[in-house]
């Protein structure tokens, strides 16, 4: 099976068409959405609406969450700025959109892989963890049941291993799968639509299982029309130029 990975689209729909296309081209069958399609970009209804056409497993971000549940302690917790854009997606999203995105589980464990949003505790609606570096990594091996876990929130793309040789931490460019005993891969593809690794680009994980080999994919969008949309709505400039 050829997995597409994706994570943190945020209404930006111009990226998301252009990772797809790119992705497409490697021949992708199963797409994974690792949540937050919507919040900080001016196409949450597109974002969705292509979503939906893709044959995908749907995880829920902490976006999606705030944006259904304005009054939960994660949309407190956010910043002024995602709490606004989000307010405003509201207003864009059908019922059906609404439906879609509460209809999506926190975790799913399919074939060899765990996918959650932001971490594999989902106990609590309002625990949205980072895994950024060793130490939290570490935790989320503890609780990864499959060999491959892969998450998204933290919108750099990059692969821990925990094998014999010990935890390895390093920026995802490619992968290879060495089966083992007690051996566990965790990877995190980048965001589609809000990438914060110094490459503006729009950012997935292609993945075979047939090879257990598999690597980022980049692809080029039309930033300035994005960036002209987020400043028509007014909001904060950094929305807009935080994308390049």
């Amino acid at each position: 099976m050829r997995y597409g990975i994706l994570a943190d689209v945020h209404g930006n729909l111009a990226a998301f068409s252009a990772i797809v296309a790119a992705m497409e081209k490697c021949g992708v069958e199963r797409w994974v959405n690792l949540g937050d399609l919507a919040g900080y970009g001016p196409d949450p209804a597109g974002c969705i609406a292509l979503a939906r056409r893709l044959d995908a497993v749907h995880i829920q971000g902490n976006h999606d969450h705030a944006l259904l549940a304005p009054d939960s302690e994660t949309a407190r917790e956010m910043r002024s700025d995602a709490r606004e854009t989000l307010a405003w997606s509201r207003t864009q999203l059908t019922a059906s959109d609404l439906d879609f995105l509460a209809g999506m589980p926190r975790l799913v464990r399919e074939g060899d892989f765990t996918f959650a949003h932001a971490g594999f505790d989902d106990s609590d609606p309002d625990y949205w963890p980072y895994v950024l570096d060793r130490k939290s990594a570490l935790f989320h091996f503890y609780l990864q049941e499959t060999p491959l876990g892969c998450l998204g929130h933290g919108h750099i793309p990059l692969a821990f291993s925990k094998t014999a040789a010990g935890l390895d931490m390093q920026l995802l460019h490619e992968v290879q799968w060495l089966p083992g005993p007690g051996h566990a891969f965790l990877w995190c593809p980048g965001s589609v639509g809000q990438s914060r690794d110094g490459d503006w680009r729009a950012s997935g994980l292609f993945y075979d299982t047939a090879t257990g080999a598999g690597h980022i994919v980049r692809a080029e969008y039309d930033v300035a029309a994005t960036q002209t949309a987020i400043r028509s709505l007014g909001w904060p400039e950094a929305l807009a130029s935080r994308l390049r």
